[in-house]
């Protein structure tokens, strides 16, 4: 065998044990193992059944032409494996999502799943962070008050609201909303006006990924916009 051809052989073995598509794996294999309360009480068979019909949707349209056409219930609105980011819609009012940060200094990644329920207005039902250890392969939930700056935003939040809106620190978190950001390691956090009409306000921050929990705090702060 000549050099050129020895070259071309290596070079292929090499392109052979390089994973491919890593982050989808990684992404889809998370989907699969949350637990099932985490994602609409399905169970893995039938999640499994979500990602072979909706693994390549990008968008709204797509959701809504596999909804229509294929026997299912749910689809991925998004599978953006790229950024660890699934959205998913179906046979429910509102949507669910799910983030995957990686934390660099562990073999650790921070998992995020989010349902939102709109009926009629909508509302948080369920946010959820877990821990999974890459090499143990198992989920540990984590509180939210760990995770998340709650203490910072019980206190931030009502100096952003006019001075006669009274609430009390449960109402102040329960009215929010939250929407992973797909290709950022932040969340978007929007004040719902919806059932405080009397106390009319309307913001928006992030919540950004702290490198590492460096402060040793929790895993996010807040950036005003």
């Amino acid at each position: 065998m000549g050099m050129k051809h020895l070259r071309l052989l290596i070079f292929l073995i090499g392109m052979h044990l390089i994973p491919i598509n890593s982050s989808a794996q990684l992404t889809f294999e998370l989907f699969r193992e949350l637990p099932d309360s985490a994602v609409l009480n399905l169970n893995k068979d039938e999640r499994e059944k979500i990602i072979q019909l909706s693994k390549d949707n990008k968008d709204w349209n797509d959701a809504v032409k596999d909804l229509n056409t294929k026997q299912t219930d749910y689809v991925f609105e998004k599978a953006d494996t790229k950024n660890n980011y699934l959205k998913l819609i179906g046979n429910f009012e509102g949507q669910w999502q799910m983030k995957v940060w990686n934390l660099y200094k562990h073999k650790n990644f921070l998992v995020a799943t989010y349902k939102e329920t709109c009926c009629p207005v909508c509302s948080v039902e369920h946010l959820v962070f877990y821990y999974w250890n890459i090499d143990e392969k198992k989920f540990i939930e984590t509180s939210s008050i760990l995770t998340m700056p709650t203490i910072k935003m019980r206190a931030w939040i009502p100096k952003k609201l006019p001075v006669d809106c009274v609430f009390t620190e449960d109402d102040v978190l329960d009215l929010l909303l939250y929407d992973f950001d797909q290709k950022n390691n932040e969340i978007k956090v929007t004040w719902n006006i919806e059932p405080s009409t009397s106390c009319p306000a309307a913001f928006t921050f992030q919540l950004y990924l702290l490198p590492d929990n460096l402060k040793n705090e929790t895993y996010f702060g807040i950036k005003e916009n």
